[in-house]
């Protein structure tokens, strides 16, 4: 008798102890508020641990962002346009500042017409 009430106490503790871990590992990931609704996506880690951009209510919508992406031949100079890209533009401005582009490799750009 003290066997098979071992075996249940068992049981019962992986059905408890993996039923918590389901629940866990079943959240939905995290989503931000505002109009760009940037998500997690932990079955698809980003290269780099970086958190969510800030996504205000009201997201810039117009102007344009100077970059200047440093690379081996010198600076890659781009201008980025609020009004065209919003959600974009804030998400890359994000990266560039949390240094998540740092020491990327592209062997190579081109030019087309």
């Amino acid at each position: 008798m003290n066997r098979a009430l071992v075996t249940a106490s068992a049981a019962a503790v992986l059905v408890v102890s993996g039923g918590t871990t389901a629940i866990a590992s079943d959240a939905p990931p995290r989503t931000t508020h505002g109009p760009c609704q940037y998500t997690q996506t932990p079955s698809e880690p980003a290269a780099r641990p970086v958190p969510l951009p800030p996504d205000p209510r009201h997201t810039p919508g117009h102007g344009t962002v100077g970059v200047a992406v440093p690379t081996s031949q010198g600076p890659l100079p781009l201008r980025l346009d609020r009004a065209k890209a919003p959600c974009t533009v804030q998400s890359f401005v994000h990266l560039a500042r949390h240094r998540f582009y740092d020491r990327t490799v592209c062997h190579r750009l081109t030019a087309y017409p």
